[in-house]
């Protein structure tokens, strides 16, 4: 505003961003904030281009922000729900944490209420559930702004989140090996398998210029090294070396050890869940 020439354009330029500034979010998205922002970019452009920037990333932050309320439904602890739980907490976004303990679940299963019959789902307030855990996050990245515009960066998120849930997907179950065998088949994985995945992941870390994974600043698949690593470290998949990561994923491991200090997952741990 301070930049234009034309005092009475100034002038209006303020108006709209007063308008914008003192109105409730969810009533400007549904009646006239886009014409607002419109007109307002249109009016700083002609005066300056660098200031309709700042603008135009918050018309972007409040449109994510102003959707539909989430509802996350997933176990009473982290394990592929909480890489979605953090990416919407760090983003801002306001969802509700549906927290199921396992009678509960079975009755939902049992009922024909989760489209493939397990957690987590996505309830956006349409009458359908989504479901399959990449596809929540990648969402929640989204509206978070955690996700890359770019298509080449995106890609490299996805490959990094489809690995990571790969590499969790091929830990033996006891329900698959039998409990007698499960030690044996665990030692395995951790020998065989989960080096071959989180090698790949590793390089990336390892190769980064930025510390981050992707671009130059934090994106879900590091959120979701993090929680990974969260749930090898608790012990999470018996007969696995709970210090895999440290000892063998060194740039993993520091990745980790990196969102871990960040303020707001710093927040999110502090908080009684």
């Amino acid at each position: 505003i301070f930049f234009h020439r034309d005092s009475n354009r100034a002038a209006t330029a303020e108006s709209m961003v007063s308008q914008i500034a003192n109105a409730d979010v969810m009533y400007l998205v549904n009646k006239n904030i886009p014409s607002i922002f419109d007109n307002l970019l249109r009016e700083l452009a002609e005066a300056h281009p660098r200031p309709a920037e700042p603008v135009k990333f918050l018309y972007e932050t409040m449109l994510r922000r102003a959707g539909p309320k989430p509802i996350l439904s997933y176990f009473p602890f982290g394990g592929r729900g909480e890489s979605i739980r953090l990416a919407f907490f760090i983003g801002g976004i306001e969802f509700e944490d549906r927290r199921i303990p396992f009678p509960d679940f079975g009755k939902m299963k049992a009922a024909g209420e989760l489209p493939l019959g397990s957690l987590p789902t996505l309830d956006l307030g349409d009458g359908k559930l989504a479901c399959q855990s990449t596809a929540c996050l990648r969402y929640a990245g989204k509206r978070a702004g955690l996700y890359p515009k770019d298509p080449l960066q995106a890609l490299q998120v996805d490959m990094i989140i489809t690995t990571l849930e790969e590499a969790m997907g091929k830990a033996p179950l006891a329900s698959d090996v039998g409990e007698g065998k499960l030690k044996e088949a665990r030692q395995k994985y951790e020998a065989e398998s989960l080096p071959k995945y989180a090698s790949v992941v590793n390089n990336m870390a390892k190769e980064s210029k930025t510390g981050w994974l992707v671009g130059d600043s934090l994106t879900v698949a590091d959120i979701l090294v993090y929680t990974v690593l969260c749930l090898f470290k608790s012990g999470g998949f018996d007969h696995i070396d709970p210090a895999y990561f440290e000892k063998n994923q060194p740039a993993m491991a520091a990745l980790a050890d990196r969102v871990a200090q960040l303020p707001k997952v710093k927040e999110w741990n502090a908080m009684a869940h």
